[in-house]
């Protein structure tokens, strides 16, 4: 948990506002050391609904500059601003939050929607559109809510169009199109929760079906094994508990990239070729494809390929003169990932005949497991095995996966070895194997080759 002095440092790192128009005077005093004036002027804009206005009032809260600090406070100026388009305010809220309980968070969400402008809208006309941040914002939002409003690149296209109206229609709100404060605000509420499966907390609704479809389980055991029910009731009872049994109820790694850096917070370390954090809040790789050779062969050069390419290296060194482009873009982070596992992974921007990998490294005897995921080529996906002799291709899913939607996968393997592929809730790929095993050191993500953006990662564990 970072201190104070931390919290000061991020919050004065993050862009500063241009002193415009009705911000000047308030502005200038601030800059000349009398808070106090400068906190009374930033107040009443601030209450009138200037979203600038309502950024620099949160950062006073949360420095208790001119202002007694209040976080609660803070948090709930930044999260106006933030629906009034300001995309700076949503990071400095969205950080703020980590030094803040539960019960603070949900009372300055309480004081956001509760609060109304000072002065009465003197016309009826719309809310002002986005700026490019807050409309990858919405699109990115859209995607997690089961949308496609397309790549998350800012701009307002007609799929992103079509998103909103579809996300209007069904939430019973007047279907515009548009993307504006107000959409963005009732996104922001209507946004799902993080964790893929239904346990959704420590004692929430989720985690209670989760231990009724655990009392279902042992029932049916005992009952197999005492011969003491219908084969066809034995049958249903755990179907019925299969399709409701999600234990994987402790979160080991999760990342939204929300905070636009990799590199901290989970702490990503840069293996090969080149990542960053798009504008839309995504983690974005690009690739060079070599489309005269085979996929597979690009994942894995014959040895004297390998033999050759090694002492090039040794020779010139990795960034030589007459060395090649990377043919891989890899980061890895360290956590501890045990035998049983869940890898839940959304990508809102794969461009075809792109391919990714993802899966923990560094179990027992270097074995490990890894899924390749390939959008518009068959196979779609690929269980592999890994250890010192090679790779083992475990199973495969052979049709190519959809490039005109985002792609909700989760990878499941639980402690007698058994593996499963779901996307979208949808078991594409099953198998059992014991090759390979925990605890594993970290999570790697590499790019084969092509164009991917990963929205949000989670590994769990039972």
């Amino acid at each position: 948990m970072r201190g104070a002095p931390l919290l000061a440092l991020f919050l004065l790192l993050l862009p500063p506002l241009p002193a415009v128009a009705d911000l000047g005077s308030a502005m200038a005093a601030y800059k000349a050391g009398e808070t106090g004036p400068a906190a009374d002027e930033f107040r009443r804009l601030a209450e009138a609904g200037d979203a600038d206005a309502q950024y620099m009032l949160g950062y006073l809260y949360a420095m208790g500059d001119g202002v007694p600090q209040d976080y609660v406070e803070a948090h709930k100026w930044f999260n106006l601003a933030a629906a009034g388009g300001k995309a700076v305010a949503a990071r400095a809220r969205d950080r703020l939050a980590r030094h803040m309980t539960p019960a603070q968070i949900g009372e300055a969400q309480r004081l956001a929607r509760a609060w109304r402008p000072s002065t009465p809208v003197a016309s009826a006309e719309p809310p002002a559109g986005l700026d490019p941040e807050g409309v990858a914002e919405v699109q990115r939002l859209l995607a997690r809510l089961g949308y496609d409003p397309g790549p998350a690149d800012g701009v307002m296209g007609r799929k992103t169009r079509r998103a909103i109206e579809a996300w209007q229609r069904d939430s019973g709100r007047p279907t515009t199109g548009k993307a504006d404060a107000g959409v963005l605000a009732a996104l922001r509420e209507a946004e799902p929760p993080s964790s893929g499966g239904p346990a959704a907390g420590p004692g929430g609704a989720g985690e209670r079906l989760q231990e009724l479809v655990d009392r279902l389980r042992r029932l049916t055991r005992r009952a197999e094994a005492r011969d003491a029910a219908d084969p066809w009731l034995l049958k249903a009872l755990r179907g019925l508990a299969a399709e409701y049994h999600w234990p994987w109820r402790r979160t080991l790694l999760e990342d939204d990239f929300a905070d636009g850096d990799y590199l901290h917070d989970p702490s990503w370390e840069l293996v090969a070729g080149s990542f960053r954090v798009d504008r839309g809040g995504a983690l974005h790789s690009k690739v060079p494809l070599r489309p005269s050779r085979p996929v597979q062969e690009q994942r894995r050069p014959d040895l004297p390929t390998a033999i050759l390419g090694a002492i090039l290296e040794q020779a010139l060194g990795p960034g030589g003169e007459g060395a090649e482009p990377s043919d891989r873009a890899e980061i890895r982070t360290r956590v501890g990932i045990p035998d049983a596992f869940a890898i839940e992974l959304t990508l809102t921007g794969m461009a075809p005949e792109a391919h990714l990998e993802v899966g923990p490294w560094g179990g027992a005897g270097d074995r490990h497991y890894r899924l390749a995921v390939g959008l518009g080529v068959a196979p779609g996906l690929e269980l592999l095995r890994l250890g010192p002799r090679g790779e083992t291709t475990l199973g495969l899913y052979p049709e190519a996966l959809p490039t005109d939607r985002p792609l909700a996968l989760t990878w499941t393997r639980d402690g007698e070895g058994e593996m499963q592929v779901l996307r979208d809730g949808k078991r594409l790929l099953r198998v059992r194997d014991r090759g390979a095993s925990g605890p594993y050191e970290g999570l790697l993500l590499v790019n084969r080759g092509g164009e991917l953006a990963v929205d949000r990662i989670r590994v769990a564990a039972p």
